[in-house]
């Protein structure tokens, strides 16, 4: 019977010290009060909350936290940077990949957040070497499709400060670099796609 099961979950988790989970299983238990049943997706979560209640479920959980810090924290970290860049998605997990060292998503979290068509695409583009390396001079791609803080340096000269600043969007060549322009105080930040490489012509000089 549900309403036994849930109640032993509690009991469990609460002798464990273990209470995450518990304000939900009490929602369980007066919903399961109120109406008699559990929806078939109430059913299906109190199901796994009862696996990973027990040993196997214990060891998969072990098994994946080590998984996780050894092989895909980056690419979570790359992940979550993008969808803080792009709410709403994914913004409670994404904020604690990026401010809690010791967080581990879960697989199923992971897997939603970071092997999607868009972040696929981001980790991709992460993993590719920059065009550009530091102290390189370029030119800012004269374009009509610069973003506005770009538009006072379009066709003028910069040179890479860092070339590894993150990635916020799934478009190619969206690594982000910091540039100092020529003739300008501060850096700005600017993707690789909307800078070019600077070959001087023979007897041109540029100040």
């Amino acid at each position: 019977m549900a309403k036994n099961r849930i109640e032993k979950l509690i009991d469990d988790k609460e002798a464990k010290g273990e209470t995450k989970d518990v304000p939900f299983l009490t929602s369980l238990q007066t919903w399961y009060v109120k109406s008699g049943r559990l929806s078939e997706k109430q059913s299906a979560a109190l199901a796994r909350i009862e696996y990973l209640n027990s040993d196997a479920g214990r060891e998969e959980v072990e098994e994946w936290q080590q998984e996780f810090s050894a092989t895909h924290r980056k690419r979570a970290q790359v992940c979550a940077r993008y969808y803080l860049s792009n709410p709403p998605y994914f913004h409670d997990v994404a904020t604690n990949i990026m401010t809690n060292s010791d967080f581990v998503p879960t697989r199923r979290q992971f897997e939603a957040m970071c092997k999607n068509k868009y972040t696929n695409r981001v980790w991709a583009e992460s993993q590719r070497p920059p065009a550009y390396a530091k102290g390189d001079i370029i030119k800012v791609r004269d374009m009509q499709q610069l973003p506005y803080h770009l538009y006072h340096f379009r066709g003028k000269l910069a040179m890479v400060v860092d070339n590894n600043c993150g990635i916020t969007t799934h478009a190619i060549g969206g690594r982000i670099y910091t540039l100092l322009p020529f003739g300008h105080p501060s850096i700005v930040e600017c993707q690789e796609r909307h800078i070019k490489s600077f070959k001087k012509k023979k007897g041109e000089q540029h100040e």
